[in-house]
């Protein structure tokens, strides 16, 4: 105030500095309401599945499709959304549990040590002849850093196998006898758990294995690499981070929740229930909340992170896909809600109309005639050209909506 009375020439100037607060508050708050977008909760659809009612059991991402095993059979989807029934699986053996790919090679395990191969997303399921085990194999995972196909496979009894080439299994020794539900790895570490608290590590290559002292009255069905440190869920709403050899940070959420799967998506972590078809949501993996309940056995999620798609399924069918503002209009368009779809071309930009609600909107496509069929779900071709239908579904993932 002195100053501006010593020179009243600085009045204009103390009015600019008032005019720069203002602004820079505004930045602030426009940086913290875009954080809350990217953080809000992320809301599922049920998808509905006319290929099995089976139960399914596990998902992965395998390059270019989500792919699900269900009893003997396989079923992929390109978005999560619409589901095919995969022709090249003739196999009729036991049932399969877990899948994983590596280097566009995917491998399938079951009971009695079952281990299948499928080399390419068009060639034919291959039973492999001679696995060093009969136990039931849970889960299998793909080494991502390894330049040729190799795998990790668990299951009962501390079963742990290691495949430097699909047909070439060794069974290095476990230090558990109990049962290994699930597996993961980041190419240098991997990681097991299973009953009674098991929580088994091993680091390249794999051959020697250690076990983790914990908590025998929490049975672990998940884990995950994600970020820097290993995720892993369990019975008792357990969540527990797997880092430098110990177990830490462990809270539970809730008694009666037996928690199968986690991961990271669009900055929030996420994790299912299998006895109450609940999902929890946390954007800093310590607080969390439920943010859909479905009354469904949910058993396992993968994502597509280039095309932000994420994919639950359960017992009995079920099929639950992250609600996108394309899968919300399916959601709507499959219960007659949306009117009026159209597709306009003018020049060489193209269009499509469709109506919710009595709000028009309108999306501008790259290619009208394939995100059209994705966003209406018209089949590209007949269930019995399937592998021809992959290859075009497989463009159609590579065609973004503006």
């Amino acid at each position: 105030k002195e100053q501006r009375h010593m020179n009243p020439h600085n009045i204009k100037g103390d009015h600019t500095m008032k005019l720069k607060i203002i602004c820079i508050i505004a930045i602030t708050v426009t940086f913290h309401l875009n954080a809350s977008d990217q953080n809000s909760d992320i809301k599922y659809l049920e998808c509905q599945n006319n290929v099995t009612t089976n139960s399914l059991k596990r998902i992965a991402f395998c390059g270019n499709a989500f792919y699900a095993v269900a009893g003997k059979r396989t079923v992929y989807s390109v978005d999560g959304n619409t589901w095919y029934a995969d022709t090249t699986n003739n196999y009729q053996g036991p049932d399969l549990w877990g899948l994983s790919e590596q280097n566009s090679t995917i491998v399938a395990v079951g009971l009695n040590g079952t281990v299948l191969e499928k080399l390419s997303y068009l060639s034919e399921w291959e039973v492999i002849p001679y696995v060093p085990t009969k136990a039931w194999l849970t889960d299998v995972t793909g080494i991502p850093t390894s330049s040729s196909p190799r795998f990790i496979a668990v299951g009962d009894s501390g079963t742990i196998m290691i495949a430097t080439d699909p047909w070439l299994w060794v069974k290095p020794v476990s230090p558990t006898t109990h049962l290994l539900y699930s597996v993961t790895t980041n190419g240098s570490r991997a990681v097991a758990v299973g009953w009674k608290g098991t929580i088994v590590y091993s680091d390249f290559p794999f051959d020697v294995w250690k076990q983790v002292e914990t908590d025998t009255t929490i049975d672990y069905f998940g884990v995950k690499y994600i970020g820097d440190e290993f995720k892993i869920v369990g019975t008792k709403g357990t969540i527990a981070t797997f880092k430098n050899d110990s177990l830490s940070n462990l809270i539970q959420i809730g008694s009666t929740l037996w928690l199968t799967d986690i991961c990271f998506f669009q900055n929030r972590f996420i994790v299912i229930d299998y006895g109450f078809g609940k999902i929890y949501q946390s954007s800093n993996g310590i607080d969390w909340k439920m943010t859909d309940s479905f009354g469904k056995s949910l058993c396992s999620i993968a994502q597509d992170d280039s095309n932000c798609h994420v994919v639950i399924v359960g017992d009995n069918g079920v099929i639950l896909t992250n609600a996108t503002e394309s899968s919300i209009y399916i959601d709507y368009y499959r219960r007659t809600m949306a009117t009026n779809h159209s597709e306009i071309s003018n020049n060489n930009e193209s269009y499509l109309n469709y109506t919710i609600n009595g709000k028009l909107l309108r999306k501008e496509l790259k290619n009208a005639k394939i995100a059209r069929q994705i966003l209406l779900r018209i089949p590209v071709r007949d269930k019995s050209e399937a592998p021809k239908k992959r290859q075009t579904t497989r463009a159609a993932q590579n065609c973004r909506l503006d």
